[in-house]
């Protein structure tokens, strides 16, 4: 579908709750990228957004951009090595309004968007990254494991990658009315806290 096509489409569509924007192929410029995010950032009702693009231009555009689209979603699955910018490390920028998501899926670790929805009660990692222990690898962990205890809301996490247990993880629940274990439903009564989970704790 052309760019012209899309907004007229989008502008007849002034009710669309749900959208998806998937391409594997490269051809989209990050001027048409942020028009499109104009276009659905005029969509009162959007609640539910899913966008995987490749790298665009070879260059990677800054994230922050769409942060008043991000802002009013309950739901958002973001992929794709095509922005670049809230690097775990560093502070959450204190004029970012908190986001009211509540289903988050990611798929970059150095990328921690769970940090600006204290409503998150749903998170979803799928990164294709190998479970090393290198020291950079090991603070990044640190920051998200700090972050995501700091979610009082956070029940529910999916997790598509091996890491430091002896099972591969596919989904952990926090057990209600503990302050920070967690199990596998249906597969393991073992408890679990975030630092197990991400290979933090000392063997």
């Amino acid at each position: 579908m052309r760019l012209r096509q899309l907004s007229k489409a989008l502008q007849r569509t002034v009710n669309l709750s749900h959208f998806s924007l998937v391409m594997d192929t490269h051809g989209i410029n990050e001027l048409t990228i942020r028009h499109i995010f104009q276009l659905l950032h005029g969509l009162p009702y959007l609640s539910n957004l899913e966008i995987d693009l490749p790298l665009q231009d070879s260059k990677e555009t800054s994230i922050e951009l769409y942060f008043p689209v991000f802002a009013k979603l309950k739901e958002l699955r973001i992929a794709g090595r095509w922005y670049e910018g809230v690097e775990t490390l560093r502070p959450a920028p204190t004029t970012v309004i908190p986001w009211v998501l509540k289903y988050l899926t990611i798929y970059r670790l150095d990328m921690s968007f769970f940090r600006f929805c204290p409503d998150l009660e749903h998170l979803t990692i799928n990164p294709s990254i190998n479970n090393n222990r290198d020291s950079e690898t090991l603070e990044v962990k640190e920051v998200i494991v700090e972050q995501l205890q700091g979610l009082s809301k956070l029940s529910t996490v999916v997790l598509n990658v091996r890491y430091s247990l002896d099972m591969k993880v596919g989904k952990i629940v926090k057990v209600k009315g503990s302050e920070g274990q967690w199990t596998c439903p249906g597969v393991s009564k073992h408890l679990y806290t975030l630092r197990d989970v991400f290979g933090l704790t000392q063997s």
